[in-house]
């Protein structure tokens, strides 16, 4: 009896064991297996519009996502290679959306059609003289009664919107501007105090160093690995022109030898070429968020900024 429920445990235990593995395997393929990306545009010529794609890739090509640009913009996400975004409409689904834009399907097109039809009045002949020698009086008088009450309603607006009321309104709006201005300096003035309490505060000020050093690492580490292809730039003034090429200029140590910067001096057109591709690692975004995480400077600051309605 004792060897049958040690035999039973142990199988537990493999079970267990091989779940264990499996999971620690399956985590360790999504940290460590890299997300890749890739850029590519292209205007060769300066008479060319711009095309563009880029391209998103994650665990060998099982879920990718790819954006288009060539004249309008398009996307697609596919998972093992079927696509799941953006869904095929229905036959079903289009024909609701054309009801919806209409506003009405065919039964009540036709049920509009009778009850108009049911309504109509009867036809009167414009061309009847009897017709107009009945009604011309009656015409004659509907019209100078119209045109004297209008007249009366304008004077009634007139008399009681007087100057007194204009002068009121546009006070109202005064005050009422002056009212929002005083809210809005008082928050910047809030806002300026919350800052200062942060300026002073040594925790603060080391919480801040290893955010900024954290994100200078991480975008280092997304930054392209590959760049290649050209760019012609060039503007009517030179001087504009050798600018740019100054700014440039502290980048272009860290480009790529394949990537080239072609200034235009006689010359206005902007075209060119790349292809970018880069990766990066989840595990090396888990490390740079478990740091700020498990950083006491850095909770506290947390803190105090859920608390920021309070301390302002």
């Amino acid at each position: 009896m004792l060897a049958i429920i040690l035999t039973i445990l142990k199988i537990i235990g493999i079970v267990l064991l091989a779940a264990l593995a499996l999971i620690l395997l399956i985590l360790a393929i999504v940290l460590f297996v890299p997300i890749r990306y890739r850029i590519k545009a292209d205007k060769s010529d300066p008479g060319d519009d711009i095309r563009a794609a880029a391209f998103v890739t994650y665990l060998l090509h099982i879920l990718s996502a790819k954006v288009e640009y060539d004249n309008e913009i398009s996307y697609c996400v596919r998972l093992f290679g079927i696509k799941i975004r953006p869904k095929k409409e229905k036959p079903q689904d289009i024909q609701d959306h054309v009801e919806e834009i209409s506003g009405t399907d065919d039964s009540d097109a036709e049920s509009v059609v009778i009850e108009t039809s049911d309504n109509t009045e009867p036809e009167i002949d414009v061309y009847d003289s009897e017709y107009w020698e009945i009604n011309d009086e009656g015409i004659e008088e509907a019209g100078e009664q119209a045109s004297e009450e209008v007249i009366n309603e304008a004077c009634d607006e007139e008399n009681e919107e007087s100057l007194a009321d204009k002068i009121d309104k546009i006070l109202d709006k005064i005050i009422s501007k002056y009212n929002d201005l005083e809210q809005k300096i008082n928050k910047i003035r809030d806002r300026i105090r919350y800052l200062e309490k942060f300026k002073n505060d040594a925790g603060c000020r080391r919480a801040f160093d290893l955010i900024l050093k954290q994100g200078l690492h991480l975008i280092k580490k997304i930054a392209p690995k590959k760049i290649t292809g050209f760019i012609h730039f060039g503007f009517e003034d030179p001087a504009t022109t050798g600018k740019v090429l100054m700014y440039l200029a502290l980048i272009y140590p860290s480009l790529p030898r394949k990537f080239r910067i072609d200034p235009g001096w006689d010359d206005t057109d902007i075209y060119g070429k790349c292809d970018i591709k880069g990766h990066i690692a989840l595990i090396t975004v888990a490390i740079c968020f478990a740091k700020l995480a498990f950083n006491k400077d850095c909770r506290r600051l947390w803190r105090i900024y859920k608390k920021r309605d309070k301390l302002s």
